[in-house]
């Protein structure tokens, strides 16, 4: 009897202590889930928000870079219609980033856990953004040649800086259409990657994303 009842309070305690340890898979799954899913609307913000945070994230795989792209694109010197522009761009690169992905094995250990994910993202190595001098130069003709009298009255009226902030405004839409239209004929690669995620205040966030080579 003895035994017996020695034996039932060992499988109870068993059976205690795994329910302690229980799996957060659905909650890491929703947390990178959630991260791609802004990713791919081009939020790098709201990305952030399934993160322990800008400063702490250690993105070894090159997103922030992405991310970070408006900064070299932008000029201060050129508007704020081209800065807007170069804005967009670079949400719309981050948004075509990562095309494909599948979460694969998520691994817990306590309040840490490992996941792994394959998909298929643009292969930055061989995007070129800048504009040949010939486009440049057919962009600006054939603006010329559709505004001159346009472009002759404002520089008569307003000046100089006034006439060439209106070429830059009209233009620079179209100068970022072009740099869409080579980023869409970019080809992908496949990639796999592996996300660390640390559980805070009882909500799994991404600490750190490195490429799996």
């Amino acid at each position: 009897m003895k035994k017996i009842c020695a034996f039932c309070l060992s499988l109870l305690l068993s059976f205690s202590i795994a329910g302690c340890s229980e799996s957060h898979e659905k909650e890491i799954n929703s947390s990178v889930t959630s991260y791609f899913t802004a990713i791919q609307s081009g939020s790098y913000e709201d990305a952030l928000k399934s993160t322990v945070g800008e400063d702490k994230l250690k993105d070894n795989f090159g997103l922030v870079d992405v991310k970070n792209s408006v900064e070299d694109l932008k000029d201060d010197s050129m508007g704020e219609v081209y800065n807007q522009e170069a804005v967009e761009f670079s949400n719309y690169m981050l948004s075509k980033s990562i095309s494909e992905y599948t979460i694969g094995s998520i691994t817990e250990d306590s309040s840490e856990a490992t996941v792994n994910i394959s998909g298929k993202c643009l292969d930055f190595e061989n995007f070129d953004p800048s504009v040949s001098e010939e486009y440049l130069d057919s962009l600006f003709n054939t603006y010329f040649e559709e505004h001159e009298d346009a472009i002759k009255t404002l520089l008569s009226e307003e000046g100089e800086d006034a006439a060439n902030q209106k070429i830059i405004d009209d233009c620079a839409p179209l100068l970022f259409d072009k740099m869409k239209a080579t980023l869409d004929s970019t080809a992908s690669r496949d990639f796999k990657m592996k996300m660390l995620l640390e559980e805070i205040d009882g909500q799994w966030k991404i600490s750190q994303i490195d490429e799996v080579l």
